[in-house]
């Protein structure tokens, strides 16, 4: 070997090269894979969540100032969708609208004894009256309204 060969010649890696190698290619794989399933995880757990099942709302048998008297509703938007009630609190999310990861959603929201709700979307108002003593879960996909009776405290 002559002394310019061996002045450039490649030192051979040792074990804790290739260990640092393969460290940084795990992480470059294992990063992004663990974000999608998280992001995965998070909206099947919303999914489940906001999937509650109950009987339909019934329609209003009294009228919105029949229940309220001189009581000021509580009133909120979320999600473009108006919401009022007189009684009780509301949760809200956006629940992710299909079975993989998406970027659509639709909105829902959970009253806690509502006693009767108006929904207000495209210019359009839906009211719901559950009654005392029931929650109800109120969802908006694709403009359309639906109500019902029930949610995650429901005695």
């Amino acid at each position: 070997m002559t002394l310019v060969a061996a002045i450039y010649k490649k030192p051979k890696r040792g074990a804790t090269a290739k260990l640092g190698l393969m460290t940084i290619g795990l992480l470059i794989v294992g990063l992004p894979i663990a974000g999608v399933s998280a992001l995965f995880a998070h909206q099947q757990g919303l999914r489940h969540d906001w999937d509650i099942k109950g009987p339909p709302c019934p329609p209003p048998r009294h009228s919105w100032g029949q229940i309220l008297l001189s009581r000021a509703p509580h009133n909120f938007s979320y999600g473009g969708v108006a919401f009022s009630h007189p009684f009780g609190g509301a949760d809200c999310a956006s629940v992710p609208d299909g079975p993989f990861i998406t970027r659509r959603a639709y909105y829902a929201c959970q009253f806690s004894e509502p006693i009767i709700v108006s929904v207000s979307v495209g210019g359009r108002t839906t009211l719901f009256e559950p009654g005392p003593g029931h929650h109800a879960t109120v969802s908006v996909r694709g403009g359309r309204v639906a109500c019902v009776l029930g949610g995650w405290n429901e005695a």
